[in-house]
């Protein structure tokens, strides 16, 4: 059965450390230019550091609700999602999908109720149809994208966000899981190499107010992801 992979827009307070591209310089220049030139740059910019350890942050009416943690790059890649009643981890080793997940992922995914793979490492490869999707969805680029993807951006004030002086950038997200009425500002460093700092977004769900936080923890730094073990192929499961 094919898992049911959606864009994981689900998510800690941590330190901002940037690997920077050559010295750091102050731009007074960025402030002049439009929010889509600074928006875009910010993007660019992050896509060639090549890696990335961000931590997202979900509140349901201010309460948190989840976590998710990322560790990625070209060739690895590692999401950890912990929720009140879902937690599962994804890793991404040497062209394999390797994941876990409790009772309630398994079933949400893959539609199996009480599968005795729950909590246990599951493999998965090319040509397995769940290969794709799976590693796509904690590749590098799609993270990147999906994160600092906006549209009709609007720029904001000139502050100051975990130590360092940003623009804010506002608009709704260009997401594929991006729920109808978001709203996020993307916190872009004003000096170079002109990194995102910190994303926040929210939206409303019946009587619910969404709030998610996302921390640009680093960019550039070496991602070293283990092979779990032991771990069974997909094919030999009930999934």
């Amino acid at each position: 059965m094919i898992r049911k992979v959606t864009a994981l827009a689900v998510l800690l307070s941590l330190t901002v450390t940037v690997v920077p591209a050559g010295a750091a310089t102050s731009s007074p220049a960025l402030s002049s230019q439009s929010a889509a030139a600074i928006a875009t740059a910010a993007q660019s910019t992050a896509l060639a550091t090549k890696s990335c350890n961000i931590v997202e942050t979900f509140y349901s009416n201010v309460k948190a609700t989840g976590t998710l943690t990322t560790l990625a790059s070209a060739t690895q890649s590692q999401q950890v999602l912990t929720m009140p009643s879902i937690v599962n981890e994804l890793r991404l080793v040497n062209n394999t999908v390797y994941f876990k997940g409790n009772k309630q992922d398994i079933s949400m995914q893959f539609g199996v109720t009480n599968s005795k793979f729950a909590n246990r490492w599951v493999s998965v490869k090319a040509p397995d149809a769940n290969f794709a999707p799976m590693s796509k969805v904690m590749s590098f680029r799609t993270v990147v994208t999906e994160l600092l993807g906006i549209s009709k951006p609007k720029k904001g004030a000139i502050s100051t966000q975990l130590g360092h002086r940003v623009i804010a950038i506002t608009g709704t997200p260009k997401g594929s899981g991006a729920p109808a009425g978001a709203v996020i500002t993307e916190y872009v460093s004003t000096t170079a190499p002109y990194l995102p700092i910190e994303t926040v977004g929210s939206y409303t769900s019946g009587k619910v107010k969404v709030q998610f936080v996302v921390k640009y923890i680093s960019w550039g730094k070496t991602v070293s992801v283990s092979v779990p073990s032991p771990s069974v192929p997909i094919s030999t499961t009930d999934l």
